[in-house]
């Protein structure tokens, strides 16, 4: 939950392409590396410090907001409840 925190406080992410990373993020909100590539990792980090944490806070937050709000998700989550309770 590190990456969803650091979206939600506005602070790019950079991460390794393991665990679900890729599915949360999106251009503009950070990058996505080949897991153990640390070269591209270090490049990556130069690049968000060329272009300062304000260029990306907006679009951070933006995107936690849009996907990762806990009432939406919850409503999510009992729609699915009712739907696999009905099916059984």
């Amino acid at each position: 939950t590190t990456n969803l925190e650091s979206l939600a406080c506005g602070t790019p992410v950079i991460s390794f392409d393991t665990g679900g990373c890729a599915e949360m993020m999106s251009p503009a909100c950070g990058y996505i590396v080949e897991k153990g590539n640390t070269e591209e990792l270090l490049n990556k980090a130069r690049e968000v410090k060329r272009n300062h944490k304000s260029f990306y806070s907006f679009h951070c937050t933006n995107r936690a907001d849009k996907l990762f709000d806990k009432n939406e998700r919850l409503q999510e989550y009992f729609s699915l409840y009712r739907v696999v309770r009905e099916n059984v």
